[in-house]
């Protein structure tokens, strides 16, 4: 199953079937084909899209593989008001309260 639009949250993830589990910055997910072309690591549990990987054709038949992923993400703590200041309305997402 391909996600159908862009996810409007971790419950959209829950009814994809994986391709395979993988662990990103210490943070069990599970890889999920949301396009053709684009895979993603999604951690259902904290609803983080942690590694999307997107491949590219390219010319002479070549294959251009791009994966953005996160690094030292950190769970549970609170945020550094003076790094930026929340949307008014935040949320914080499911399974991240200490």
């Amino acid at each position: 199953m391909i996600l159908e639009g862009p996810a409007q949250g971790v419950e959209d993830y829950k009814v994809v079937n994986p391709l395979r589990e993988s662990t990103v910055a210490l943070i069990r997910c599970k890889v999920i084909q949301i396009a053709a072309d684009t895979e993603a690591c999604v951690s259902v549990e904290y609803g983080l899209m942690l590694r999307p990987e997107k491949i590219y054709p390219g010319n002479y038949e070549t294959i251009l593989h791009v994966a953005t992923e996160l690094s030292d993400v950190k769970l549970h703590s609170e945020t550094d008001s003076n790094l930026f200041t929340l949307p008014e309305g935040f949320r914080r997402p499911i399974n991240t309260d200490p």
